[in-house]
């Protein structure tokens, strides 16, 4: 599962508007958190990217050269022409 392949912009909206979300990731894929670190300041595209955010439950596992037991990702959001 994928953010891009959940992901719906809210109707609406300016365009413009930006927000990222932070996921740490384990190593065996699962996610152990997901978030909103920085808003737009739109209540309606926050939440919807934090249940996107809460939607994608696991990755891929981290490959054998990866020896960190957790990663921390970003992912930036734009609202574009749709």
């Amino acid at each position: 599962q994928t953010y891009d392949r959940h992901w719906r912009q809210p109707p609406g909206l300016a365009k413009g508007l930006q927000a990222t979300i932070s996921v740490t990731i384990r190593r065996n894929g699962s996610v152990k958190s997901a978030r909103v670190s920085r808003r737009s300041g739109v209540a309606t595209f926050d939440n919807a990217l934090q249940a996107l955010a809460n939607k994608v439950r696991s990755f891929r596992s981290f490959p054998s050269s990866m020896t960190v037991s957790e990663k921390t990702f970003t992912c930036d959001f734009e609202v574009g022409d749709r």
